[in-house]
């Protein structure tokens, strides 16, 4: 059902709507995708026949591209995505449970196989593709050290410009 699958999807980036800013993605989405041209923090693909594969009891993992440079958001954005994955697959169940029949237990070997997939399906937590870009690794140490040096280094130009001024001074050749 096509209208079913695009609320489906709607639903979903309902829940993400107040955590995050959308923007139309630029590009191909199943090619590599380049997070700093679009201005991007993060990227979610929803890839074709997503919502077909709910219903069907074999979902498909969305993909997730995150901009690893930042070590304390990428991993919030991770978060808060499996979060509202979550809770989205939490109201599918509620919904598949408001359709079934009042003699459920009863009547559960009679349940058609299209309903059996979706309930194995919303039982069954769905997870997105990670692929987290620029530092893979959410090193802090790679960011850091390089600014620690530049840091050490400005601090020892002062302080040496500052005892060549006060030996100057002392000698009596500052003028």
């Amino acid at each position: 059902n096509p209208d079913k699958v695009r609320k489906d999807i709607d639903d979903l980036i309902l829940n993400l709507k107040d955590t995050f800013a959308w923007k139309k993605w630029v590009g191909d989405a199943k090619g590599p995708i380049d997070l700093v041209q679009n201005g991007a923090d993060a990227a979610i693909v929803v890839p074709a026949g997503w919502g077909k594969s709910l219903q069907d009891g074999t979902p498909i993992d969305m993909r997730a591209v995150l901009d690893g440079s930042d070590t304390n958001t990428a991993p919030a954005v991770q978060a808060l995505l499996q979060q509202a994955l979550g809770i989205f697959q939490l109201n599918e169940r509620y919904e598949l449970i408001k359709n079934l029949p009042e003699q459920v237990v009863d009547l559960g070997e009679q349940l058609s196989p299209q309903t059996q997939h979706e309930f194995s399906s919303s039982l069954t937590p769905w997870e997105f593709n990670w692929e987290i870009l620029y530092n893979p690794k959410l090193l802090f140490v790679d960011y850091v050290v390089p600014g620690m040096v530049g840091l050490i280094l400005q601090l020892v130009t002062v302080t040496l410009i500052a005892s060549t001024i006060t030996r100057e001074r002392e000698v009596g050749t500052l003028s």
